[in-house]
């Protein structure tokens, strides 16, 4: 059976730096190239946006899963994090196999999108699930996003992915069942969650955004021709940013 693992990284940005997704797309491809495990996509899970929450831009961080995962890539991913540390910002990392991932952990990450939580909190049930979480400079408030992550991403019903194989080729017009054979989406539904035909047209406006629902990558999509955009493609469906 394939061991999966979950890497959250949070707080790792400053407002000169490159932001946290683009930092996680720099470490999936570390632990590819070093031959660490397989990443099969990053997401990006929203926080609580709150006056007494400190954060950069959108309070957003970044969930890898990666299958077949080497023991040593915990080291790999903490020289990694720290070599890429950026004065100022106040990272963590939480890093935990699938298996492991409790209801309690899962309640934390929707918890903190609706609450303030303390790193005491977060400490406390890694702990007792035994999760690794760690701080990696400046306050360390990172942590809990990164346990949030974690658990929002093991829910399965959170997240749009910020990274998955072949969703950044895809920028003109195309059929579904193209997208469905030439990346890893599951399914593509309207805003009502029905299932679109396998002919209808999606105009990706830069390229895809799948979510996570049902713990597949979805395509949610608007149509025909919502109101923000411009398009001249009658019946054209557009991804919905969320």
């Amino acid at each position: 059976m394939k061991e999966i693992i979950y890497i959250c990284i949070d707080d790792t940005d400053t407002e000169d730096s490159i932001g946290t997704g683009r930092l996680a797309r720099y470490l999936s491809e570390k632990i590819e190239q070093e031959g660490m495990g397989k990443v099969d996509g990053i997401t990006r899970h929203q926080l609580l946006l709150d006056k007494d929450v400190p954060y950069t831009s959108n309070n957003g961080n970044a969930c890898l899963e990666v299958h077949n995962s080497k023991s040593d890539i915990y080291e790999l991913v903490v020289e990694f994090m720290r070599s890429h540390f950026v004065p100022g910002s106040d990272p963590g990392l939480c890093i935990c196999p699938k298996e492991v991932v409790t209801q309690e952990i899962i309640q934390f990450g929707i918890l903190a999108q609706q609450k303030v939580l303390l790193k005491d909190e977060a400490y406390q049930i890694a702990q007792q699930t035994k999760v690794f979480l760690q701080e990696l400079g400046g306050t360390g408030q990172g942590v809990i996003g990164a346990l949030a992550g974690i658990g929002l991403r093991a829910s399965g019903e959170d997240g749009r992915f910020i990274d998955l194989s072949g969703i950044r080729d895809i920028v003109n017009k195309i059929e579904i069942n193209e997208i469905l054979e030439r990346t890893p989406i599951k399914s593509v539904v309207d805003l009502q969650g029905n299932q679109l035909p396998e002919d209808a047209v999606i105009d990706p406006v830069g390229w895809l955004r799948p979510c996570l629902r049902n713990g597949k990558p979805t395509l949610i999509v608007a149509g025909p021709i919502a109101k923000w955009i411009k398009s001249d493609a009658e019946g054209c469906y557009l991804p919905v940013k969320l």
